[in-house]
């Protein structure tokens, strides 16, 4: 789900000074350590991004064109992996011939290592109940960014001993629930799982498995499935939705029977605390159940009913008052090329913009205690002045030129907003991929 923004300048002559300063900033990060780019687009020598990712080392850029490929796996690795449109990355089988395997697995990532994923569409279409997107076993950070996940029988993304997952204007949904072998019953499906994680969630949208609709095989039906299930673990979503798949029901011409069972709308969310603290701060987020299905016309059965917004079985469930604040940036830019810039927040808010070499994630404001949950001494603080009566701007900047070491840099950017009352909020953050114009 990609935030639309208006344009519309700001209302002080702090721009000017801002993005100087800006421009400044980003030239003086290139002191980092060099990054070098791994193209990979169909019918060259790199074909797909698992062997661009043989090749890569730490802190690594890879850019991928338009076009399909397979599945791919990170194991243990610092990488930014930026897709261009139409990116695509698609699974299907008909049957469990092959191993099950998700669109793309992050696993094994150690403290400090970060992997930023941004612009692919995944999408899984396997018998199993398998997500489309795995994290598992990470002290590192993972970072989506603009990308979808769609999975057929399994969750959309699940998330499983992750320390930070970030999802910043991401669609994240299952499309349908799985039926065991020999069984007459469904699986309902999340469209994200978290187990023992911690997962940030800016203007993205969460939806679980639609319920199965009568068809020429079965005039079964099924209901939908939960937005997001979380049992351990911290979820932050802010300006996002987690919607409740809708009820499955009558499914002309393709029911067998016109009077197939309309079923119930899933959950928004389902909170469950088995064995650890479970918190989910939902701030300016909507909780929609799933609609339920209707009857077949001159059915005599009733409707199914809408999902609630939530089931809390255990844990804490938090929803601040306050609108939310969103920001975004380019995703690839050559060097010495504009850099766009995008703030949407209240109008006569004053905006700062954070820039920090190097991917980063998990960093927001605690609405609660209006505490930063940044490490401010690794940002450069960029004042930009007053939004307009609009709450919107747009400005650019111009991207530094890289020295002839590196063919590379990857920067975090994020606007911190203060509002009238002095209180913090922060957009969502955007990673910004600055690559030699000559690649």
């Amino acid at each position: 789900m990609t935030t639309p923004f208006a344009t519309g300048p700001f209302s002080t002559s702090h721009l000017a000074a801002g993005v100087r300063a800006a421009a400044l900033a980003i030239a003086l990060a290139t002191s980092a350590s060099a990054q070098q780019v791994l193209n990979v687009a169909p019918g060259t020598a790199l074909s797909q991004i698992q062997q661009a990712l043989a090749l890569a080392s730490d802190g690594d850029v890879i850019r991928v064109a338009p076009g399909f490929y397979s599945p791919f796996d990170v194991i243990g690795k610092s990488v930014t992996i930026i897709g261009e449109p139409g990116a695509q990355i698609f699974y299907f089988a008909f049957g469990s011939i092959n191993p099950p395997n998700q669109t793309l697995e992050v696993r094994n990532l150690a403290l400090g290592q970060r992997v930023v994923v941004r612009g692919l569409t995944l999408q899984l279409s396997f018998p199993d109940p398998i997500p489309c997107a795995l994290v598992s076993d990470c002290a590192g950070s993972v970072v989506f960014e603009d990308c979808t996940f769609v999975s057929g029988f399994g969750p959309g993304v699940t998330l499983q001993n992750a320390a930070s997952a970030s999802f910043v204007r991401c669609d994240v949904r299952s499309a349908g629930p799985f039926q065991p072998v020999g069984s007459s019953t469904f699986d309902l499906q999340a469209g994200l799982l978290v187990r023992g994680s911690t997962a940030f969630l800016f203007d993205s949208l969460v939806v679980g498995s639609a319920g199965k609709p009568a068809n020429v095989a079965s005039p079964a039906t099924s209901d939908g499935g939960p937005g997001l299930d979380l049992d351990g673990g911290l979820v932050f979503a802010q300006g996002s939705i987690l919607s409740g798949g809708v009820g499955g029901g009558p499914n002309p011409p393709f029911g067998v029977s016109p009077c197939a069972v309309p079923r119930d709308g899933g959950p928004g969310l389902v909170l469950t605390q088995s064995s650890a603290p479970s918190r989910v701060v939902a701030f300016d987020t909507d909780i929609v159940g799933g609609l339920g299905a209707q009857p077949a016309a001159g059915c005599p059965l009733a409707p199914g009913q809408d999902g609630p917004a939530s089931v809390v079985l255990g844990g804490t469930l938090d929803a601040p008052s306050g609108e939310r604040r969103t920001f975004g940036a380019s995703g690839l830019v050559d060097e010495g090329a504009p850099i766009a810039l995008a703030f949407v927040g209240e109008p006569a808010d004053f905006v700062l913009l954070l820039a920090s070499a190097g991917p980063r994630s998990g960093v927001f404001v605690e609405p609660l205690g209006l505490a930063p949950h940044v490490d401010l001494a690794t940002f450069v603080v960029l004042p930009q002045g007053f939004l307009p009566a609009s709450g919107v701007a747009q400005t650019s900047v111009q991207a530094p030129i890289l020295p002839p070491f590196a063919s590379a840099r990857t920067f975090t950017t994020q606007a911190l907003f203060v509002d009238a009352s002095g209180a913090l909020f922060l957009g969502a953050p955007s990673h910004l991929v600055v690559v030699d114009a000559g690649l």
